[in-house]
């Protein structure tokens, strides 16, 4: 079916419809062959409940920072909070890991997605020069 609804001068909008499957998708566990590192539903349950909890997420990524896992929105969620709450350091150790993450996964690359490309993972990447500066200018986030 095609998303756009038609104007009443019959041609195309530039709006898709949404239908309700749409707005409230639902979350499943998935099942994956090449082992890539996934959320289960009750962790993305609990992440949406903890959106603007920066504890929470600091201790999911550092979960899977130990597990040598990276996946971008938690990861990307987690410096962004950082920031807010002005702690450039700790943002700064994540970014340093994604961008060593990246590097690893680049070089040893075979088969399968390129995960390092993600624009969340380079979004991140791209952050650390601005973050060593600030923490640099700042280091204990005092204004």
């Amino acid at each position: 079916m095609w998303p756009f609804s038609k104007t009443h001068s019959g041609k195309p909008s530039s709006q898709p419809e949404v239908g309700p499957e749409a707005q409230n998708p639902k979350v499943t566990d998935i099942e994956d062959d090449q082992h890539l590192p996934a959320m289960s539903r009750a962790d993305v349950l609990d992440m949406k409940a903890h959106r603007h909890d920066v504890e929470y997420h600091c201790e999911l990524v550092l979960r899977m920072m130990k597990k040598g896992e990276c996946l971008p929105y938690v990861f990307d969620r987690a410096v962004m909070l950082l920031r807010k709450d002005r702690r450039y350091e700790e943002e700064a150790i994540i970014c340093r890991y994604v961008k060593d993450w990246a590097a690893l996964h680049e070089a040893e690359y075979t088969t399968g997605p390129k995960t390092w490309l993600s624009p969340g993972i380079q979004r991140i990447i791209r952050r650390l020069p601005e973050t060593e500066a600030l923490w640099l200018e700042n280091p204990h986030g005092e204004e």
